[in-house]
């Protein structure tokens, strides 16, 4: 058995926390927090294998001492993704004898043909003594969400080794070329990081995938500020492209070609097209806002939530408000009463509360996502963590966890 010595990190994080210091808690907010821990715990013991993996995670990114000390039992857990997430956590930040375990636990995983469980002891790769074999492995994994990973993993970190670049930049090379485009965005936006790279990212710019063409644009700004290339972009006939192109001109300072791009845009017969305009001009200051006001008319309702967003992102929410209380009645009630309740508006949150006590647990699953942020949460939380629904208990506990153990 661990004993509580060992945990000292976690207790030493508690003590340091902003709201972990005694005498700075007020009685409600210390019943709260235990009522979180008491949650999770619960969930870590759950007969149900999905909801201890969701009450893992929690535990390990959270530095609750009472929480810590449940990790390593879960290294002998009955699921493997369980085994995997306690794992990652205790693989740095343990004794060793622990450390080693979760070593075991991680190499058995990555030699194991269970993708998911393999996904999650991904985070732990790092530790591991062959962490440059095992990429090399995965990169021809069958599971495109690994492939996908390895790419993400040589954006950030360059194993050191004789000939490590070389191999992460021929890793890439060929993960941009591969079938499945989340794998192929993923290895180009990573590309932004070997400036050996930049005619692998020109190459991704006309892929066919919308999200792997923004990856490759993402990876450009990186590469290849220069004001000629953005242009060039931002009057192409590639919508989506043109408008992140746009907003990096507005960047580099240059308004009139980016607002050239979303009026252009906004001309579009295709609604996700304006939307994405509506998006863009949030970004480009109050020029491209007074180009929303138009669009808060528009016949779709999509274009004039997003047209109401632009105008509240640029300081104009005075001119968004009739147009989010008129669709409090359409089919993006509960978006509007969002954009609604975080300006403070009280038929907002109402529309909020009530979608909170629906007998649906999705629909309060969302309405506890929506409402946590906003002032006055602390009935809500106390609601959420005797919910019928686990998800909903664990999402309110790990809310209310990070915020005391920030």
């Amino acid at each position: 058995m661990t004993s509580p010595a060992r945990w000292s990190f976690f207790a030493l994080l508690a003590l340091v926390t902003p709201f972990g210091a005694a005498g700075c808690v007020s009685v409600s907010t210390a019943r709260l927090r235990a009522s979180a821990t008491s949650v999770v715990t619960r969930a870590l013991r759950s007969t149900d294998a999905d909801e201890r993996l969701r009450a893992t995670r929690i535990a390990t990114h959270i530095a609750d001492p009472e929480l810590g000390r449940s990790l390593p039992a879960l290294l002998e857990d009955d699921d493997l993704r369980v085994q995997a997430a306690a794992a990652v956590a205790l693989v740095t930040r343990s004794p060793i004898d622990v450390r080693e375990s979760a070593s075991r636990v991680l190499a058995r995983v990555f030699q194991g043909n269970e993708p998911g469980a393999r996904l999650i002891a991904f985070d732990g790769l790092r530790a591991l003594s062959d962490s440059l074999g095992l990429l090399r492995k995965l990169t021809t994994d069958p599971d495109p969400a690994l492939r996908a990973r390895v790419a993400t993993e040589l954006g950030t970190w360059r194993p050191s080794g004789s000939g490590a670049a070389l191999f992460a930049e021929g890793v890439l090379k060929a993960l941009a070329a591969d079938p499945d485009p989340s794998v192929r965005a993923g290895a180009l936006r990573a590309c932004g990081s070997y400036p050996t790279l930049l005619k692998i990212v020109e190459v991704g710019l006309a892929d066919r995938a919308l999200g792997v063409q923004l990856a490759a644009l993402a990876a450009l700004e990186r590469l290849d500020d220069s004001l000629g290339r953005y242009t060039a972009l931002a009057s192409s006939d590639q919508r989506f492209l043109t408008l992140r192109a746009a907003v990096r001109l507005r960047r580099l300072g240059h308004d009139g070609p980016a607002l050239d791009a979303v009026r252009a845009a906004l001309a579009d017969h295709r609604p996700e097209v304006r939307v994405a305009a509506m998006n863009a001009a949030g970004e480009l200051g109050a020029a491209a806002a007074a180009l929303a006001v138009p669009l808060l008319r528009d016949p779709d309702p999509a274009v004039r939530l997003a047209a109401a967003r632009a105008l509240i992102h640029d300081g104009a929410a005075a001119q968004a408000l009739p147009a989010l209380r008129i669709a409090l009645g359409g089919p993006l009630a509960l978006e509007a009463a969002d954009e609604l309740a975080r300006l403070g508006d009280a038929k907002g949150r109402a529309v909020l509360d009530a979608e909170f006590a629906s007998a649906e647990p999705a629909r309060r699953r969302l309405a506890l996502a929506l409402l946590s942020p906003l002032p006055g949460a602390g009935t809500l939380f106390e609601r959420a963590l005797v919910d019928a629904d686990a998800e909903v208990r664990l999402s309110a506990a790990e809310t209310v966890l990070r915020r005391f153990y920030r």
